[in-house]
C-alpha cells in the first residue's frame, strides 16, 4: 500500500554469551523501499505508460476472470473495441506530443463513461477496449456504445486548436460470441471495422457473417 511501512522481521535461537541459556534473536529491517519497488514494476507489467489505464497483460489475466466470474454467475455482458478514425492524421499534422495527448483524454473519457474500476484498458496505438458486465439486454450495450461516442467525438483542444475525432466500435457479447476474452477481442474487432466500412462514428454488433467475409 503507498505510504505504508512494511518491515521484514526474523528470528533465529542461539545462547545468551552472558548466561549460556538459550535466547531468541529478533532483527527488523525496513523493506518499505523493495516493496514499493515490487508494487511499481508490478503495475508497468500491467498497465499503458502513457493513459495509466490496464494493458493486453492485464486484460488477458484480470479481464479473463471477471468474464468467468460473470458467466459462471450465468451473467451475460460485452466487450468493445474502440478504434479512432484517422487518428494518423492527428500525429501527421500536430506532432506524435499532441497525439499523445488526446490519447490520454480520450482515455480519461473512456473511464468516465464506464464509471467501474479498471474496466477500461488501451491495447496500443489508438486502440481501446472496454468491458461491460450484466448486461440484460441490448439497450444496456448500446447505451453504453453510444455513450462512448459522444463522449469521444466532443472536440479537445490541441496547440490552440479545436480537434475533434470520431470512434468507430465493434461490439462482441458473451457468452454469444465467444467464452474467453481472446476470442471476444477479435470478433469485437471484426465488428469494429464493420463500423469503420459502414461510414466511421458509429458501432456494430459481431455476427458470424463477419468472420466469414
Amino acid at each position: 500500500v503507498h505510504g505504508e511501512k512494511w518491515h521484514d522481521i526474523t528470528a533465529r535461537r542461539c545462547n545468551d554469551a552472558v548466561s549460556g541459556e538459550a535466547a531468541w534473536l529478533i532483527s527488523e529491517v525496513d523493506v518499505s523501499r523493495l516493496k514499493a519497488t515490487e508494487e511499481r514494476a508490478q503495475f508497468l507489467a500491467e498497465h499503458d505508460t502513457l493513459t495509466k489505464l490496464p494493458n493486453r497483460n492485464y486484460v488477458s489475466i484480470y479481464f479473463q476472470a471477471r468474464i468467468d466470474k460473470l458467466l459462471l454467475a450465468d451473467k451475460p455482458g460485452a466487450l468493445v473495441f474502440i478504434d479512432l478514425d484517422n487518428f494518423k492524421d492527428v500525429n501527421d499534422s500536430l506532432g506524435h506530443d499532441s497525439g499523445d495527448q488526446l490519447l490520454v483524454e480520450v482515455a480519461s473519457r473512456l473511464q468516465g463513461v464506464s464509471k467501474s474500476k479498471n474496466t477500461v484498458a488501451r491495447l496500443g496505438g489508438d486502440e481501446f477496449i472496454v468491458l461491460i458486465s450484466c448486461a440484460e439486454n441490448e439497450s444496456q450495450i448500446e447505451d453504453t456504445a453510444h455513450a462512448i461516442i459522444d463522449s469521444v467525438s466532443k472536440p479537445v483542444t490541441l496547440q490552440g486548436r479545436e480537434i475533434q475525432v470520431t470512434p468507430s466500435v465493434g461490439i462482441a457479447r458473451f457468452p454469444d460470441n465467444g467464452l474467453n476474452v481472446q476470442e471476444l477481442m477479435r470478433h469485437a474487432d471484426l465488428a469494429m471495422y464493420h463500423a469503420k466500412d459502414a461510414g466511421k462514428n458509429n458501432f456494430a454488433y459481431f455476427t458470424t457473417d463477419l468472420s466469414n467475409a
